[in-house]
């Protein structure tokens, strides 16, 4: 593969690695990331609501610093094991004590791999994106679509004002062309955001097995955990609970059983 999803010199998004050192699977986890394929497609065949909430989510900058400080914080807080006793606090072992022993905190925290979390959340945070315009009833540009029928209707009325001031006063409409055309540009944009919030394209795309957009990136980073400590003795348990602190919000104070069972079942279909 090439970098061929490149869009700006300092944007780090959506790249498929080609490094050398870089194993087929790995390799083929990022291929297969369904954002990616989903935002190399054309617009003219895609164009929809939750293609352009890609696009913007997409345009992001990867801050490592501030996405790795955070998940360290993480690390840090949460416990591995509950402690016998619970007076006592020095007993209490989390997940940073847990890599650390393992010498396995290194290649969490590597940009590569970081990176590639990070696109997995991406995918996570456009479904939810899309899901809360849904249900506001809003455009992909974060407005009312009414606002988009009625500024439509406004530019129309205008237009036809407008030309009927130029027959009036027998003015030249050439004179005219270039704010007209303007006009006119802006009421098909507002025409097509608002088809394309009547029709805002299947999520299907991206989540295709039909899991919740959380599932879906907690299994793709459970995946790419697996690879990336093929060496270390970690079980499937471990690694499935760190993948629920890398995407949990910056608060995470514990880890939910019942999560964790739901991505038990999840990665068991996968196979």
């Amino acid at each position: 593969m090439t970098g061929t999803y490149t869009r700006t010199n300092n944007n780090l998004i959506l790249v498929p690695r080609t490094q050398k050192n870089t194993s087929k699977a790995e390799q083929d986890l990022s291929k297969f990331n369904p954002l990616i394929i989903f935002l190399n497609e054309s617009a003219d065949d895609v164009d929809s609501r939750l293609w352009r909430i890609a696009q913007t989510c997409s345009q992001q900058l990867f801050d490592v610093d501030r996405f790795r400080a955070d998940l360290l914080a993480k690390l840090k807080r949460v416990p591995y094991s509950e402690p016998r006793d619970p007076k006592d606090k020095e007993a209490l072992e989390t997940f940073y004590d847990r890599l650390q022993a393992h010498r396995a905190l290194s290649i969490l925290l590597r940009t590569s791999t970081l990176r590639d979390i990070w696109r997995w959340l991406l995918l996570r945070e456009t479904i939810k994106t899309d899901r809360e315009l849904e249900y506001r009833k809003e455009s992909a540009e974060r407005c009312p679509v009414r606002f988009h029928t009625s500024l439509m209707t406004e530019l129309l009325r205008h237009q036809r004002l407008v030309r009927t001031a130029i027959k009036k006063y027998n003015v030249d409409e050439h004179q005219m062309d270039t704010y007209l055309t303007m006009v006119n540009r802006q009421c098909v944009e507002h025409l097509r955001v608002y088809f394309l919030s009547r029709f805002p394209g299947s999520r299907k795309s991206l989540l295709g097995n039909g899991l919740k957009e959380a599932l879906t990136a907690q299994t793709a980073v459970v995946r790419l955990l697996k690879l990336r400590y093929h060496r270390n003795p970690f079980s499937e348990r471990f690694l499935r609970r760190l993948a629920q602190i890398i995407c949990a919000p910056s608060d995470i104070r514990e880890i939910s059983s019942d999560c964790d069972d739901a991505l038990r079942k999840s990665l068991e279909r996968a196979r």
